[in-house]
């Protein structure tokens, strides 16, 4: 798989020199590469955070132009759409609320091995499925965003609010709403997360941003400064600190092409793809997902079971072992195992106007988030954003000895 390569080859030129230690050396090295990438690839801006996972330094970089029209320059401190990296939030509140039943802190029994039917008897044609299955992509659900006609309804409404019910309804009324039998394939689906959230609301009784707000932006108030999920219209602070974002693909969105976006509801997006945030505070949790602190035993190790994602080196959907050399899929994050650095966890986000990835590198003790306000040919697949990052990373001259 194309990510694979341009991991692999990246990461093969790194020596086990300190990532942390070459940047306290280096630091105009990565701003004159994230420059050159701007540059490169016609982006409006980029803004990138790297944290040292084991002293949680961090460094913060931005490049190009917030706002195109107003020449306003792209700042650390803009706020972005990270798209489906939200899903790594949205699991990680349903394992959490898995902790909690096996301790006895909430009223009901709940876990990931129990049916969607239990909780949402609604969608009885999709009753049998658990819900590991949403989290990890296997349910063959349709994917709500395929829908032909959604977009063009956006386009003609742009503030209409999306409800979660509307989205799942257009997946569920869809001949057939399901491509296979749960659990035997992998299958990405932006309705799998559409309905975790609900589950979510159904077990607590409180919205998502209710429970976001509760049990992670505002625990760790050192860590999240700038996060917020937004599934209607922004409040009119948080739109001013956004940097705007830029539609220049026409061939899947040509309703939006050449077209500023930031205003655009989000609502179609929910807890597939809602969070608004500054790379810092995305590669933060990056950090506290991974390091054991929010998640511990076995709900992190739930989080990191994997399933084969790629026909060409294992049977899609199958279980995955963490040393395979396969790319695989958890509960709402993604991974690479790289012979010589091991563990690569990454998830990709993209909106109409906006692309994010995040890497978690245990071994170079690294947290590392990309946001660019664009979407475009250059810019459009996870493969193209982990490309961006390493590219960043190989800058480096004792971390990356070859200049891509």
């Amino acid at each position: 798989m194309f990510v694979k390569k341009i991991i692999t080859a990246f990461l093969f030129i790194f020596s086990c020199a300190s990532v942390s230690a070459e940047l306290i050396k280096n630091p105009t090295l990565i701003q004159k590469t994230i420059d050159e990438v701007v540059n490169t690839y016609h982006l409006p801006g980029a803004s990138v955070s790297m944290i040292d996972t084991n002293t949680h330094q961090t460094w913060n970089f931005s490049s190009g132009l917030a706002n195109k029209e107003r020449r306003i320059r792209m700042r650390t401190s803009h706020l972005m759409q990270i798209g489906s990296t939200t899903k790594s939030f949205i699991a990680a509140l349903i394992l959490k609320l898995e902790e909690e039943s096996e301790a006895g802190k909430l009223n009901i029994d709940f876990n990931i091995e129990q049916p969607l039917g239990l909780w949402l008897p609604e969608y009885q044609a999709w009753k049998g499925i658990k819900i590991k299955h949403l989290l990890n992509m296997t349910s063959g659900i349709y994917n709500y965003t395929d829908d032909a006609g959604l977009f063009r309804e956006i386009a003609l409404n742009p503030k209409y609010y999306w409800s979660p019910n509307v989205l799942v309804n257009l997946a569920y009324s869809h001949n057939p709403n399901t491509n296979f039998n749960a659990g035997e394939n992998y299958e990405y689906s932006n309705t799998n997360y559409i309905l975790a959230g609900m589950l979510l609301e159904r077990l607590t009784n409180k919205t998502v941003e209710q429970l976001l707000s509760e049990k992670i932006f505002k625990k760790y108030p050192q860590r999240f400064q700038h996060i917020y999920y937004e599934p209607s219209s922004y409040p009119l602070g948080h739109f001013r600190e956004m940097a705007h974002g830029y539609m220049m693909e026409k061939t899947q969105h040509a309703e939006f092409y050449q077209q500023d976006i930031t205003a655009l509801t989000l609502s179609w997006a929910g807890a597939a793809g809602a969070i608004i945030s500054r790379s810092q505070d995305l590669a933060n949790w990056a950090d506290l997902l991974f390091s054991k602190q929010f998640l511990k035993g076995k709900q992190l190790r739930e989080l990191q079971a994997l399933v084969c994602v790629d026909n060409s080196e294992c049977k899609s959907g199958e279980p995955l072992s963490a040393k395979s050399d396969a790319v695989g899929y958890g509960l709402g994050v993604g991974h690479i195992t790289d012979e010589r650095y091991g563990d690569i966890w990454t998830h990709n986000g993209g909106t109409l106007g906006y692309h994010t990835v995040f890497l978690y590198i245990p071994k170079l003790s690294l947290s590392m988030v990309v946001i660019v306000n664009q979407i475009g040919p250059e810019v459009e697949e996870m493969d193209d954003m982990i490309y961006l990052a390493m590219r960043v990373l190989a800058s480096l001259p004792e971390i990356g000895s070859v200049k891509s």
